[in-house]
């Protein structure tokens, strides 16, 4: 495996809010963030919270805070989002999960966009939201990649004190 990939302190991410629903009725609201490398414009991180019936101290919640860092850090190794979601052992799935991310052409008329996959369980919920996420930054018109660039060239600013 490769040498990690050390972030830089302040980073960009995508806030995804999603709904996870199996075929039997149960439905889920998931939280999760994914972090962007703003020098590489590559899926980075992830975050995520289940919302809802599924929230605060419940088994998903400390699942979802065990597999995040280790999905974080393949994608720091070099491992892509598809890489990550192949890895979980399992294609597709009945559950669907539908979400809505900003989208990365901010010179479309919709600054969102719908996404539904299928995918086999919360945990693979992280990895889909990591591969929209990354399908959306490779998508990206080449004007809005010059103007990140620039942007990535100044001065991240930091809060007092730091």
């Amino acid at each position: 495996m490769s040498d990690r990939v050390r972030l830089e302190s302040r980073r960009w991410g995508f806030v995804v809010t999603a709904l996870y629903a199996e075929p039997g009725g149960f439905e889920m609201k998931l939280y999760i963030t994914v972090g962007i490398d703003r020098r590489t414009l590559r899926v980075a991180e992830v975050f995520a919270r289940p919302g809802g019936n599924a929230g605060k101290f419940s088994l998903l919640e400390r699942t979802l805070d065990d597999i995040a860092p280790i999905v974080s850090h393949l994608l720091q190794r070099g491992a892509s989002p598809d890489e990550v979601a192949k890895s979980l052992g399992r294609d597709g799935g009945e559950a669907e999960f539908r979400f809505t991310i900003p989208a990365a052409d901010i010179a479309g008329p919709h600054l969102e966009r719908k996404v539904a996959m299928k995918v086999s369980s919360p945990v693979a919920a992280l990895a889909a939201a990591c591969i929209a996420v990354q399908h959306e930054l490779d998508a990206m018109p080449e004007a809005v990649r010059a103007l990140l660039s620039e942007m990535n060239a100044a001065p991240v600013m930091k809060k007092r004190g730091e």
